[in-house]
């Protein structure tokens, strides 16, 4: 009898486990200066749960980690927000194994035109 509580209790804490996590750094398009309070929203598309969500925020040197607590092959979506910034969306289909960077363009003074780096 107590090896079953003991293996109901694993199985129940192994659960409460994140196990799809993305991470990265984000920066700004134009300069790579790295963004603080960018708003990242991970949406779980299809997996376990019927529904499942999580926000996290960028930290001062730009990086981020979001998790779920979904098995690392699920579909997600990834929307990052940052106000006078385009937003950017993307789609896993799986965990990442590497952190995923990435960069928000600043928009135009009217907020409708991200401004983006041209090389010379």
């Amino acid at each position: 009898m107590r090896r079953v509580a003991s293996l109901v209790a694993v199985f129940a804490l192994a659960s409460c486990d994140s196990f799809f996590t993305v991470r990265g750094r984000i920066t700004r398009c134009t300069d790579d200066h790295p963004l603080v309070g960018v708003r990242l929203e991970l949406v779980l598309v299809d997996g376990v749960s019927s529904q499942e969500s999580v926000t996290a925020y960028s930290d001062p040197d730009g990086s981020f980690e979001a998790a779920l607590n979904e098995p690392p092959g699920v579909s997600v979506r990834l929307v990052a927000d940052k106000p006078g910034y385009a937003s950017e969306e993307r789609s896993y289909a799986g965990a990442p194994s590497a952190p995923d960077d990435f960069c928000l363009a600043p928009l135009d003074r009217l907020g409708d035109t991200p401004v983006v780096r041209v090389p010379y």
